[in-house]
């Protein structure tokens, strides 16, 4: 029950692995190829307090976590899907809901806690109310990204005019003194450019 398109109800509580991100997806990857597993999902634990709710486990013991069943009669509607928009209606509240998008930290959420990383590399979120919305945005890292590239793009276009300017200057020195010596453009001579 609750399960329509891309996004459910989780069935059974998520455990949170807290590993360091190289070696979440080889541990996720172990979990997935075991079909026990499958009913309980790793989440990756990075510290965030929405998470202790949730069971920990060690790296040793993602080949069998532990399964507790959510009770719960929560059910997600009015799911609609864009490029960068996801949105949908849900009556379980509190509730961790899988999300079968690949996760990515420019996935941002309002109306619930998250997203978090889920096995096997999915979102989960924590409805904080009954309309959620996730959207594809920008991060801190995106936003130092593009202000240091516009700063590379004037220092080029600075060093670039500074020595456009400077070569028309030694070019148009040449010129007068080959006119105050007799000679001129059409004597034979080339101009060496910079």
């Amino acid at each position: 029950m609750g399960a329509t398109g891309y996004v459910q109800v989780m069935q059974n509580q998520p455990v949170r692995l807290a590993v360091p991100q190289a070696a979440w997806r080889d541990l996720a990857v172990a979990w997935y190829e075991n079909p026990a597993d499958l009913a309980t999902p790793l989440v990756w634990d990075q510290g965030q307090l929405a998470l202790k709710q949730f069971k920990s486990v060690s790296a040793a013991k993602v080949a069998s976590p532990p399964v507790t069943p959510i009770e719960t009669g929560g059910a997600v509607t009015n799911e609609q899907l864009t490029d960068d928009t996801l949105t949908f209606d849900t009556t379980a509240i509190g509730v961790p809901h899988w999300i079968k998008i690949s996760y990515f930290p420019n996935w941002h959420v309002k109306g619930a806690d998250g997203p978090y990383l889920v096995s096997p590399s999915f979102m989960m979120v924590i409805p904080t109310q009954s309309h959620v919305t996730l959207y594809y945005g920008r991060t801190n890292a995106n936003n130092a990204g593009q202000i240091l590239e516009v700063l590379g793009w004037l220092v080029l276009v600075g060093i670039g005019s500074w020595r456009l300017v400077g070569w028309r200057k030694r070019k148009n020195g040449r010129l007068r003194r080959s006119a105050s010596l007799g000679r001129g453009p059409g004597s034979g001579e080339v101009d060496d450019l910079p």
